[in-house]
């Protein structure tokens, strides 16, 4: 018979309740955002940014902490994995925190009693102090195997490595990998609707938070922190919304003028579309479609938020439901999200190789839909959130009714146009990884529905 197991009750502390988030995360594999937002409902009284600093480095350097563990435990017996799933979490706290690590063992010892019970107790206190005497012998740079070292180096599947190393080669993998693993500033856009840009800046220093201005985008902003933001109900407000500046660069390309008729086929979360509407408030129509009511309805309150009006539509991307055509599309479609992983960790464990073909045959599928409802002489955006050629350059080189625009540096910085005039980011250049590619509808071309 196996040992029930009995549901953790609060008040948990922030280190039992990482634990909880990545035990969670280990047995379903969903989105970590959705894990962590459950387990916080639980207890308000828990300090949320430590809980998602302690889990989200856990499921970020999955894989090098495994390995870092396999070779300081010795014992007879095949270590318990909740015992393996705390000891991920205490050695990333002590790498993570060089300087305070000694002081933080005991800490980690005593919550080890409370959480995994006495029994756990002496073994996590000899690997925490193993690590801390002895982490320099335990560097993954040792390995030969180029994949291997790289994939325990910076915690990546096997398989992302080697695509990689395929499509990239050794020394460019490696920047990519190592940017990805490294957590980004946050990055906020600005809404000129609710204040002007000297004003926004004046809030944010009277609140204390540093700021840089992007160079890729007049309204947006890179921060050293979100939480006085939000403590100061900034984001209640509308004065605000958290954005990426690669994800202002496709909306940017389709050029939207006073009169035009806007469609974003796949809206969720809802970013793109917000943008467009803060800054284009003369279209004469603005629709958003999602397959997913509750993303929609998330999308409505952004708007209420940030004060901008349009049109919301449940409905597939691949069977549009309108007998009218638009001049302006965008198709920001479903990815491997494989660009944001810096934000997003629990990608590279929630993805497979196989998924990458599906993906590319449903992209292929919605850019089709799009282009049949896009006029003559019209502008479609294909866009996505990856940086893997299967989903970007491969789909729209094999959609044959349309000849890719080349688009120029006067709609965007030359470092992120491609030889073959698409727009592509890398972590690297200090923003999420990305692909977008303009797609002009000739007046000649095929009839036009609606």
């Amino acid at each position: 018979m196996h040992k029930k197991e009995t549901t953790p009750v609060p008040p948990f502390g922030e280190r039992p309740m990482a634990f909880y988030i990545i035990s969670d995360f280990e047995k379903k594999r969903e989105r970590l955002d959705d894990i962590e937002q459950r387990w916080l409902r639980q207890d308000p009284s828990v300090r949320g940014r430590q809980v998602r600093r302690l889990a989200r480095g856990a499921v970020r350097h999955r894989m090098l902490l495994d390995w870092q563990i396999g070779r300081l435990y010795s014992g007879k017996h095949p270590m318990e994995k909740k015992t393996k799933l705390w000891l991920r979490l205490a050695l990333f706290d002590l790498m993570d925190s060089r300087e305070e690590a000694p002081r933080r063992v005991n800490g980690w010892v005593q919550d080890t009693r409370d959480t995994l019970g006495e029994r756990a107790v002496s073994l996590v206190n000899a690997l925490m102090r193993a690590y801390l005497r002895g982490r320099e012998r335990i560097d993954p740079a040792v390995l030969e195997d180029i994949r291997e070292r790289l994939a325990i180096s910076y915690s990546f599947p096997r398989w992302m490595v080697e695509h990689y190393l395929e499509t990239w080669g050794e020394d460019f993998t490696g920047e990519i990998l190592r940017h990805l693993n490294r957590t980004p500033e946050p990055v906020l856009r600005y809404n000129p609707l609710k204040m002007e840009r000297q004003r926004f800046e004046e809030e944010l220093e009277a609140l204390g938070v540093s700021y840089r201005r992007s160079a890729l985008s007049d309204r947006h902003y890179k921060v050293d922190s979100v939480r006085k933001i939000e403590e100061a109900e900034g984001f209640d407000a509308g004065f605000c919304s958290v954005q990426d500046e690669s994800a202002s660069i496709p909306p940017r390309l389709l050029e939207l003028e006073a009169g035009d008729t806007f469609l974003d086929v796949c809206a969720a979360p809802g970013g793109k579309f917000t943008q467009v509407l803060e800054e284009n408030r003369q279209l004469q129509l603005a629709v958003a479609v999602d397959s997913d009511i509750n993303r929609l309805q998330t999308i409505r309150e952004n708007m209420a938020r940030l004060g901008v009006r349009g049109y919301l539509v449940a409905a597939d991307a691949r069977d549009l439901p309108f007998k009218q055509s638009f001049n302006k599309i965008l198709a920001d479609v479903p990815c491997s999200a494989q660009g944001i992983i810096r934000k997003h960790p629990d990608i590279k464990w929630r993805r497979s190789r196989n998924e990458m073909e599906a993906f590319a045959s449903l992209q292929r599928e919605i850019l089709q839909s799009a282009w049949k409802h896009l006029k003559k002489g019209g502008r479609l955006v294909y866009s996505t959130c990856s940086i893997d050629p299967m989903e970007n350059e491969a789909v729209v080189e094999s959609f044959e009714q349309a000849r890719p625009a080349v688009v120029t540096n006067s709609l965007v910085p030359q470092r992120f146009i491609t030889d073959k005039g698409f727009v592509r980011t890398f972590p690297q250049q200090g923003v999420d990884g990305s692909f977008a590619a303009l797609l002009k509808k000739e007046p000649a071309g095929e009839p036009e529905n609606g």
